[in-house]
């Protein structure tokens, strides 16, 4: 009887690990920095085709999900990209900004340059229009605390909407 259970034993554990091996885990996704780090050395074809790819798996991860689960989903990484960018020193803000106000300016040259050139395609002509945009606000002092969106004109007490002046 002992030999039976052994030999029971073993084969249902066998059976276990040929399962365990068929079912691979998923795939993990990479987070931000370590998609940076993988994308930093490659050429900029490799890199777009990188991303797209990247992109896909997102989509089909997050298509996937119920719209419950994937607007859950969807409002966790807003929430920890919000945190990430609250935890930021005010000098830790300030050379994120100058950063990014380099990569944009270089953007910009390149992209004037085309135009000027006459080789600018229309998605690059519509880009450098919302680079442009863009920049224009940076000038405008879109400094810590500044406000992200345009907010409407501010009412005057003597403007009161919806009110004519009768004919005065």
């Amino acid at each position: 009887m002992m030999p039976c259970a052994v030999a029971l034993l073993l084969a249902s554990g066998s059976h276990l690990a040929l399962k365990a091996a068929d079912e691979a885990p998923p795939a993990k996704t990479p987070d931000r920095p370590e998609l940076r780090a993988q994308l930093k050395n490659l050429t900029p074809e490799e890199r777009a085709a990188k991303i797209k790819e990247f992109r896909e798996q997102r989509r089909d991860e997050l298509q996937k999900l119920s719209p419950e689960e994937r607007a859950a989903k969807i409002k966790e990484e807003r929430d920890k990209r919000i945190a990430a960018r609250q935890a930021l020193t005010p000098q830790a803000r300030e050379a994120k900004r100058k950063e990014i106000r380099e990569r944009m300016d270089k953007q910009l040259g390149e992209l004037r340059k085309k135009k000027a050139d006459g080789t600018l395609t229309p998605q690059e002509e519509k880009r450098l229009g919302r680079l442009e945009e863009v920049s224009k606000r940076f000038d405008q002092g879109g400094g810590p605390g500044a406000a992200t969106r345009r907010l409407p004109p501010a009412v005057t007490p003597g403007d009161q909407p919806g009110k004519s002046d009768g004919g005065k």
